[in-house]
């Protein structure tokens, strides 16, 4: 590109020129596949691919949870990374894996938590006693197992609402967080048995979500699907105001269930 100017008599400008050099960034796009079961140890995979589902190959990809590790996309765009689990005290772990970009490509982020799942197994050894003492036992395991899951899954729901609020203020791509955020969720509320297809109605996303966050209050939750109604359906940008109101709709919802779990104790 290059630009002009004339010059001008009346102020006795003289003529001049300027070389610019403009490069148009394309968007990227990570994606995470993780495999059926979650062990102590597993292979995290994810693939980068340009805006226009171009390969992106020999490309830097940096996976954080508890620690860091790197890899380089293959010649489709993959990578596959052992990974040690690294959850917390209720065995959630937070995944993200970031692209920084080239001077052809933005930045790009992708997250995703997951949960060393309960195991079911028996009572191994002889237990001396009635029938009785044993279907007890049985009994307070289950119930402690129950209570353990119900915690995790209002834990798990809290998080996704704080991750959302920090991947709002630290992106530009504002509808994509939104949307993210609700295929976040969906996969949550498929994890802890309240949806069975990945695919649903925006009736059938409500109702589980009403049925996992039994007794929250209404107010947020309800701000809360009419933005991924809108999300959803509409394409348009989100405007800074905007923004700031999903925000404040997300972390009222946060708020909301760490309330319940307070309540819950």
């Amino acid at each position: 590109m290059k630009a002009y100017f004339n010059g001008s008599r009346s102020s006795y400008l003289l003529k001049s020129s300027a070389d610019a050099h403009v490069v148009v960034r394309e968007k990227s796009r990570l994606s995470i596949v993780l495999p059926d079961e979650i062990s102590s140890e597993f292979n995290l995979r994810a693939r980068l691919i340009g805006q226009q589902g171009e390969v992106m190959a020999g490309q830097q990809v940096v996976i954080l949870t508890n620690r860091t590790y790197t890899a380089v996309t293959n010649s489709t765009g993959w990578i596959d990374v052992p990974v040690l689990f690294a959850g917390n005290d209720s065995g959630i772990m937070n995944i993200t894996v970031m692209f920084n970009g080239t001077e052809l490509y933005l930045p790009s982020v992708s997250n995703t938590t997951l949960e060393l799942p309960v195991r079911n197994g028996g009572i191994t050894g002889s237990i001396v006693g009635t029938g009785a003492i044993v279907f007890s036992v049985i009994g307070i395991i289950a119930v402690a197992i129950l209570l353990l899951l119900r915690k995790n899954r209002l834990r798990a729901l809290r998080d996704a609402m704080d991750h959302a609020v920090y991947q709002l203020e630290i992106r530009d791509d504002h509808h994509r967080v939104v949307f993210e955020t609700y295929r976040h969720l969906i996969g949550l509320l498929k994890r802890y048995g309240y949806l069975k297809e990945d695919w649903q109605t925006v009736r059938e996303f409500q109702e589980a979500l009403r049925d996992a966050l039994s007794g929250i209050r209404e107010g947020n939750l309800e701000t809360v699907f009419d933005i991924f109604e809108e999300a959803r359906y509409s394409a348009h940008d989100i405007s800074q105001e905007d923004v700031e109101r999903i925000k404040a709709a997300f972390e009222g919802l946060r708020d909301d269930i760490t309330r319940l779990m307070e309540e819950r104790k």
